[in-house]
């Protein structure tokens, strides 16, 4: 027959032991990242002498421009934040 194996009692955690919290990106990040995703989008619709939004049709152009109007807005709401550090 086996042996029985038995698990230890669990060991209080000391409540002067914090567990590490994890913040996620900081607005230079935010930033950084909403800019890039800004550049990206414009240059695909109007860079390059590419033209696809022609082609796509009013809904879909008028989206993309909707898109390119938040990422600009919430880059500006992180530079904002960033300035004022």
């Amino acid at each position: 027959m086996a042996r029985r194996i038995m698990a230890r009692r669990r060991t209080p955690v000391s409540r002067d032991a914090a567990a590490p919290t994890y913040t996620g990106p900081g607005p230079e990040d935010l930033l950084e990242n909403k800019l890039e995703q800004l550049t990206s989008l414009l240059w695909c619709s109007h860079g390059s002498g590419t033209r696809w939004c022609e082609d796509a049709g009013g809904t879909h152009l008028n989206n993309v421009i909707w898109l390119a109007y938040e990422l600009a807005r919430e880059a500006s709401e992180l530079h904002q934040q960033t300035a004022h550090r």
